[in-house]
Order: C-alpha cells, then sequence, then structure tokens
C-alpha cells in the first residue's frame, strides 16, 4: 500500500494541492501477497505519514489480508478483491478517476470474463 500511495502522490503531485481531488486508500486495489515485501503496515501508521489519502474505506487497521496470505497469494483472490474494487468504482459518483494499482491486479481485471482463466505473465528483467 505505500508503494502505490508513494507512486500516486509522486505521479499526480499537482493534484494534491487542489482539494476538491480526493486520494483514497482502498484495500481491494491490492496485488497478491506472496513475499514479505508485499505485506503491509497498520492503516493508523500509514495515514499519519500521508495526510492526504484517505482511508476510511479500510476496514481493518491490522493486515488481514497478510494474516491469510496462503490463499490471497492465489490469482482468483486477486480477482475477487477486484471485483470489489469495481463495485466500489461504480458507487462513486465521480466520472473521471486515476486508479493507481499494481500489476497482478490488472492482469486480473484486464482479463476478467476471458475464457481460459487469467494467463501467464512473461518472465520480466531489468536490463
Amino acid at each position: 500500500l505505500t508503494r502505490c500511495i508513494q507512486t500516486a502522490l509522486l505521479s499526480f503531485d499537482f493534484l494534491t494541492t487542489t482539494t476538491a481531488v480526493p486520494f483514497v486508500g482502498l484495500e481491494s486495489l491490492r496485488e497478491t501477497v506472496n513475499y514479505n515485501a508485499d505485506r503491509r503496515r497498520r492503516i493508523s501508521e500509514i495515514s499519519n505519514e500521508f495526510l492526504e489519502v484517505d482511508f476510511s474505506f479500510c476496514q481493518n487497521d491490522e493486515d488481514e489480508i497478510w494474516m491469510n496470505h496462503l490463499e490471497s497469494a492465489e490469482l482468483h483472490t486477486v480477482a475477487k478483491r477486484g471485483r470489489q474494487s469495481l463495485e466500489f468504482i461504480e458507487s462513486l459518483s465521480q466520472s473521471k478517476l486515476i486508479i493507481c494499482t499494481h500489476s497482478a491486479y490488472l492482469r486480473c481485471i484486464l482479463n476478467w470474463g476471458q475464457t481460459g482463466g487469467v494467463p501467464q505473465m512473461f518472465d520480466q528483467w531489468l536490463d
């Protein structure tokens, strides 16, 4: 969550000075939690660091997804969270949104409804 918030705030820093543009932390936009780096801190701690972000939609202060990470590493669980986030987005009154999230989430959501499940990702290399 921290990496994603940092990316959003750095990418859209010109919007942080505009009070009319809300930044919302949403747990259901989260990627897989396969590794310790995917673990998040308590919301109460993160919210003190990022005062411009509204965390009221994060239900648990503790990282409940990480606590059950054996199942949440599976892509169908990411897809389930994706559905929750799409339902949340649909309920919003805004007509324009920027969604800052992770590649595993996008892979599941953008392949939603395709036959054959979620395709494998190609290996990624850093030059």
